[in-house]
């Protein structure tokens, strides 16, 4: 693959990286002070000769002066030997290249390389460098951009290109050169298709779509780019050189565009992982961590390629709440970004947040109002209040007393709407019986239950629609307590819907979670079509405990109907149905896992 990460997992991939010999050993870095490896590399006379260098730790207080190379790892298959401390180490070709072309520039500065200079198969040294990677790059003299040996092949014309920008770009500012893109009578003109060729490869190269080299080049404090055999390019000469073509403004345009503005305050975390969601790796934690040491506003974020998937996500919805970087507004968006950043819409780590929940029918009361940090606040709006639970989906399908039950009950719950009822129902039932797949509700209950005091609410409070609905919910507890609850299975339940502050409600019915009982309420929250289901346990007469029990969806989104969220929320136009709700990361990443439309809103 052209466009492999730099530094990945070696999670069930033995030798991942630069396939080492059984034969080579790295001595262990002294983890007391801050020190890395560096490279020197032997000269030769000529490219015959065996690649040979010396690497060995430094420590950052003896102000080394050093190189550091960016470039792609390129192909696992094709590996070629070096030698380095007199012992022997595979390297993959694209690396082999950049050394042999490092030797014949007869540089005699160390450099760093990332695949050397870090034991890629030792966690705990990976995870530490990684910690002070952007170090490494600010403090290098320059930072060398390797974009391959296939470039060889314009060798002769880039030394007349070279010959033009020396006579009009020597001692020019970039700004110079910027305006001189926009004059195409200058000397520096367009002279044949050849060199536009050479340059629309040079700007497509899979290089600049690497997570990495946003930190990389953006920390750098001198740039050199190099590519075939020709002697290193200014960065800024370069840069003129793409822009002088037209032909973009992505890759290493937009590249030179964020270094020019990496004092200005724009670099925060979370605007970087939005503007770079596309990049490229192979390690889906580096488009995380790949971007961190760039941000203004992410010292100390947590970085450890030991973490799952999931356990990442969590680290920078917990990073940026807790660091006051996450307004409520963007919670659910963002949270959404960033787990189709890491995952996609795969959602393979889903299993490992449901450990995190208690699936029984049964709320545990010794849990106590969780106050922590961690817990994001969100506004809801109750759609409203449930008055019956029906069967399950599966009795739909199968019991047609079951269905007869259920319009009975229609009937006797919606008598003054009973015309618009019963056309929900039918749609209800036909998108149940019809669809080949009917959306998924979750049975897990939240481990977060908070305190309300209700008592001295007025009817301007933002809980008032809780406190309306509180005399219903004490008297739907109380037959609960005189009547036998029957036995449910894992299946979405149908359920009727009354909404205490509308005689004409919009939603009336729909499927929930098994969990589901009269009297839950059910709340709806912004970029998130499937409703929460909400548990409200009255404790005393001053006092209740708030919970999520599962989810809903209304007849809309069962039916797959193609419903505008935020209209719908504009329905709930006066704070009577506001609701404010707190929220683990777990109980987000399920939300998140069941409404991928949110990505992209």
């Amino acid at each position: 693959m052209s466009n492999q990460s730099r530094r990945r997992t070696t999670d069930n991939v033995p030798n991942c990286t630069t396939n080492s010999s059984p034969t080579f050993r790295y001595q262990p870095l002294n983890t007391g002070v801050d020190c890395m490896r560096l490279l020197e590399i032997h000269p030769a006379d000529n490219d015959d000769e065996p690649l040979t260098g010396n690497l060995a730790p430094v420590e950052f207080g003896e102000k080394p002066q050093y190189e550091a190379l960016s470039y792609m790892w390129g192909d696992s298959a094709a590996l070629r030997p070096i030698s380095i401390n007199r012992q022997t180490i595979f390297v993959r070709k694209n690396l082999f290249d950049a050394l042999l072309y490092l030797r014949n520039q007869r540089r005699k500065l160390r450099i760093w390389i990332d695949a050397l200079c870090i034991n890629q198969e030792d966690i705990a040294e990976r995870n530490r460098q990684l910690r002070i990677m952007h170090h490494i790059y600010s403090r290098a003299r320059t930072v060398i951009v390797w974009l391959g040996e296939s470039y060889s092949q314009y060798n002769d014309m880039i030394k007349g290109l070279r010959t033009r920008q020396n006579e009009i770009c020597a001692d020019t500012t970039m700004d110079s050169l910027e305006s001189q893109s926009q004059d195409r009578t200058t000397s520096f003109e367009i002279i044949d298709e050849r060199e536009r060729e050479m340059v629309g490869k040079l700007y497509n190269d899979g290089y600049w779509r690497r997570v990495w080299i946003i930190q990389e080049i953006g920390r750098a404090d001198c740039v050199e780019v190099c590519f075939g055999r020709s002697d290193p390019m200014r960065w800024d000469l370069f840069v003129h050189l793409i822009a002088m073509h037209t032909v973009g403004d992505d890759g290493p345009i937009r590249l030179h565009q964020l270094r020019e503005r990496r004092h200005d305050g724009s670099h925060t975390f979370k605007q970087l992982l939005k503007d770079h969601r596309q990049s490229e790796c192979e390690e889906p934690r580096d488009k995380v961590y790949g971007l961190v040491g760039l941000a203004i506003d992410a010292q100390r974020f947590p970085m450890d390629y030991s973490k799952s998937l999931i356990d990442v996500w969590t680290d920078v919805m917990h990073f940026t709440h807790v660091k006051g970087l996450l307004p409520e507004t963007e919670i659910i968006p963002f949270g959404s970004l960033v787990k189709h950043i890491l995952m996609g819409k795969l959602c393979t780590p889903f299993q490992q947040v449901r450990q995190q929940y208690r699936t029984n029918c049964e709320l545990d009361s010794t849990m106590v109002s969780n106050t922590s940090r961690n817990l994001f606040k969100v506004s809801g709006r109750i759609i409203g209040q449930v008055i019956h639970i029906g069967p399950s989906t599966v009795d739909i399908v199968g019991r047609l007393d079951a269905v007869d039950d259920w319009n009975e009950k229609v009937q006797d719950n919606f008598y003054s709407q009973v015309e618009s009822a019963q056309f929900e129902s039918r749609r209800l039932v036909h998108s149940i019986l019809t669809l080949p797949k009917i959306n998924t509700c979750s049975n897990s209950i939240s481990i977060v239950q908070w305190v309300v005091r209700y008592s001295n609410l007025n009817y301007q409070s933002e809980y008032t629609g809780l406190k309306v609905c509180i005399s219903s919910i004490k008297g739907f507890q109380q037959r609960e307590s005189r009547e036998k609850i029957a036995e449910v299975s894992d299946n979405a339940r149908l359920f009727q819907l009354r909404n205490q502050n509308h005689t004409d409600q919009p939603w009336k019915m729909g499927i929930a979670s098994c969990q589901t009982k009269e009297g839950d309420l059910l709340v709806w929250i912004a970029d998130l079509k499937q409703a929460i289901v909400l548990r409200v346990q009255i404790q005393d007469d001053d006092m209740a405990l708030l919970q999520i029990i599962g989810t809903a969806w209304v007849t809309d989104d069962v039916a797959k109907m193609n419903t505008n969220h935020s209209q719908r929320l504009e329905y709930f136009h006066s704070t009577w149905n506001s609701l404010p709700l707190q929220l683990d990361a777990p109980t987000i990443f399920q939300l998140l896992a069941q409404n991928d439309d949110v990505y992209g809103t």
